[in-house]
């Protein structure tokens, strides 16, 4: 039995984006953005949702559409979307 697994691309949520584009201007950064998708494993009801890769520097962060986290490298080490700006000062200025 040969698995099938479609891969769907998944659009960012302009908002949080924006969120995003805000937080960088503060911190004088330029983020790039990668935008993650769904992949469904043909005729079985499983399905993985890849996150969308941000990268600031030489930060990974991975976050997902209406999410109030962020994940940093992986989705083990997650800080509140809210403290986003200070992470980055922080891990910029070391």
């Amino acid at each position: 039995m040969d698995l099938e697994v479609t891969k769907e691309t998944l659009e960012m949520d302009l908002d949080l984006r924006k969120k995003i584009d805000v937080i960088c201007s503060f911190t004088k950064t330029k983020p790039k953005y990668q935008c993650g998708s769904i992949r469904k494993v043909n005729k079985t009801n499983l399905v993985y949702v890849e996150p969308h890769k941000i990268f600031i520097n030489n930060i990974v962060l991975l976050i997902f559409n209406n999410s109030d986290y962020v994940y940093i490298g992986n989705l083990n080490n997650k800080i509140p979307l809210s403290n986003l700006k200070s992470y980055i000062q922080n891990y910029t200025h070391k």
